[in-house]
């Protein structure tokens, strides 16, 4: 499970306007590890994207990661930020540390837009900070690898 807050946009003509989320991850499958998930993120004036995505953790030494996903979902826009169009895609990077007991918090930034399929190719950036608690399975962690 992840818990995130941060912002919609990184642009000061939106005014900020706020990002909570909330994502439930699968465990990681196949050879390269790679981490189904679904998730909602929801913004003020009825905005919200819910989406499916796919990540893979890489190691940064004993407690770090880094983490590249990408993501496909519905986009209701709320007249706050730069995308348009109900079909967006995100992709994003996180850097987070495990802390004992599996907990690992982070910071991502993501791009969303809707990748050239309609014009004019509008997006938006988020940041958010996050925390991470396993649900019935270990997380990565220093002595869980």
């Amino acid at each position: 499970m992840v818990l995130s807050a941060g912002t919609f946009a990184l642009v000061e003509a939106y005014d900020y306007p706020y990002r909570l989320g909330i994502q439930y991850r699968f465990a990681a499958r196949g050879r390269w590890s790679l981490e189904p998930g679904l998730g909602a993120a929801f913004g003020p004036d009825g905005m919200a994207f819910l989406y499916l995505d796919l990540l893979r953790d890489f190691r940064l030494g004993e407690r770090w990661f880094l983490t590249p996903s990408v993501a496909a979902g519905y986009f209701v826009n709320g007249d706050q930020v730069g995308a348009r169009e109900h079909l967006e895609f995100q992709s994003a990077m996180a850097l987070s540390r495990v802390l004992d007991g599996g907990l690992r918090v982070g910071l991502a930034v993501h791009h969303v837009s809707n990748g050239g399929l309609a014009s004019p190719n509008n997006g938006t950036e988020s940041l958010v900070v996050f925390v991470r608690y396993p649900l019935g399975r270990p997380s990565p962690s220093p002595r869980n690898p």
